[in-house]
């Protein structure tokens, strides 16, 4: 009877492996289709449904534990074939080409290295995101000398929820009275309460419900915000959306796969009087790099040259808009010229590089075009173009 519990057991793990693996490949495929639907879409239209999705998401949560095997079998393939049903629906609607004229899956290099080179720090930033939350999830599970009951999951996705709908309304409110859809209130937050989760760990065992939903609100900060990102460098980079979206999430799902095996691997090498010394250690690393992704990996200047306010607009559009400002405010050619690269989220190396003109004859004519337009900033330069609709 032992041998064939122990058969039994071993197929079980192996069948829930191949399962885990389907799911993961399944979600990774929603993500990256669903990723070329919202990035082709105009972000102050889905902006807010966003928002609202990554709230509502804690709610199937809530009631999971108080429902037989059945609805939850019910509940894991009911919520892929809705979300595929839709997925069809706005693809009828939406192609990959809308408000993303210059797309180009075929292939080819960007334009600029410093395109790829964006990618690939997003991606890296994404990847320490993922990484950190996974750890500290399940360091809650399988470190904490006294970890969260699995009968209060249900009361701890309810802080979560109200928890993440009421920071989200904060930022909308926020966006809304500053007029401008301004993403670093989405980062800022993130990283704040990824820092605050990590540090808690080492209270896990008396405050195990608010590093728990801390970090849970971090998550589900982070992805509505990896997605405003990869507009913004879809957009002013030139590059395809299908490069930008599997990059980032892939290396987001890989992190989340890494966690989970980093503190199941810890789990079972060490003693467990050991627990405090663990615990100590992961807060401190998982600290260390969210700040390095925040501070140095991809920090708020990089990230506000890619602020998505020129929201589905086409490059001839920017050119019209900038053609007005530069009437308006008696602009010289060259400033125009720099204008509408800057318009295109392009920094001084670049264009320089295409006027063939020195960095500090870049820096003088952006000091004296700020000056014209009463501005301080590409954020402002971004606002004002936005500002100047018909």
């Amino acid at each position: 009877m032992g041998g064939f519990i122990q058969a039994d057991d071993v197929t079980l793990r192996f069948v829930s492996f191949f399962l885990g693996a389907a799911t993961g490949y399944a979600i990774a495929a929603l993500t990256l289709a669903w990723g070329r639907i919202i990035l082709a879409s105009d972000m102050r239209e889905v902006l807010v449904p966003v928002c609202l999705a990554f709230c509502l998401q804690w709610i199937p949560f809530i009631f999971l534990e108080m429902i037989g095997v059945t609805v939850k079998v019910l509940f894991a393939l009911g919520f892929p074939l809705l979300s595929c049903y839709c997925l069809i629906k706005y693809s009828d609607d939406v192609s990959d080409s809308d408000g993303l004229p210059w797309h180009h899956d075929d292939g080819k290099k960007p334009k600029d290295n410093s395109s790829s080179s964006i990618v690939r720090r997003l991606g890296a930033a994404s990847f320490c995101f993922a990484f950190v939350i996974q750890c500290v999830w399940t360091s809650h599970i399988g470190i904490v000398t006294e970890p969260l009951d699995v009968s209060l999951f249900w009361i701890v996705f309810l802080f979560v929820f109200i928890a993440t709908s009421a920071v989200m309304a904060v930022i909308l409110m926020l966006l809304s009275r500053v007029q401008s859809y301004r993403i670093e209130f989405f980062y800022r937050v993130s990283f704040i309460l990824s820092v605050v989760g990590s540090s808690m760990l080492v209270l896990s065992s008396r405050f195990a419900l608010f590093p728990y939903t801390a970090i849970y609100v971090a998550y589900a900060l982070i992805t509505p915000t990896i997605w405003m990102l990869s507009w913004g460098v879809a957009f002013t980079k030139k590059v395809s959306v299908k490069q930008v979206v599997g990059i980032v999430f892939g290396l987001q799902y890989l992190a989340q796969l890494l966690g989970f095996l980093v503190i199941k691997s810890l789990q079972a090498s060490f003693q467990s009087d050991e627990a405090s010394f663990i615990l100590d250690v992961l807060s401190l690393a998982a600290v260390l790099i969210i700040v390095v992704a925040y501070a140095l990996i991809f920090p708020e200047r990089t990230l506000l040259s890619l602020s998505p306010l020129l929201f589905n607009l086409s490059y001839e559009t920017i050119e019209q808009r900038c053609t007005a400002i530069a009437k308006k405010y008696n602009l010289t050619a060259r400033e125009k010229e720099i204008l509408v690269f800057l318009a295109r989220g392009r920094d001084v190396r670049f264009i320089e590089e295409q006027l063939f003109i020195s960095k500090n004859t870049v820096n003088t004519h952006r000091k004296n075009l700020y000056k014209k337009l009463d501005i301080h900033s590409q954020q402002e330069l971004l606002s004002l173009i936005e500002s100047n609709i018909d």
